[in-house]
């Protein structure tokens, strides 16, 4: 998605690219983190009732 997004607006300024990509990269690292954290909850929820 980046690399369409360079393309596009690489000839326009290059601060507009940059401050997507941190923000694609801020979005994707919480939205693993997140997803991480509701399967470890999950499984640890899982093993404590099943004892």
């Amino acid at each position: 998605m980046m690399a369409l997004i360079y393309g596009l607006l690489s000839k326009i300024a290059i601060i507009w690219p940059a401050a997507l990509h941190v923000y694609f990269d801020l979005f994707s690292g919480a939205i693993q983190t997140y997803v991480f954290c509701m399967l470890t909850m999950t499984y640890i929820s899982d093993a404590m009732n099943t004892n």
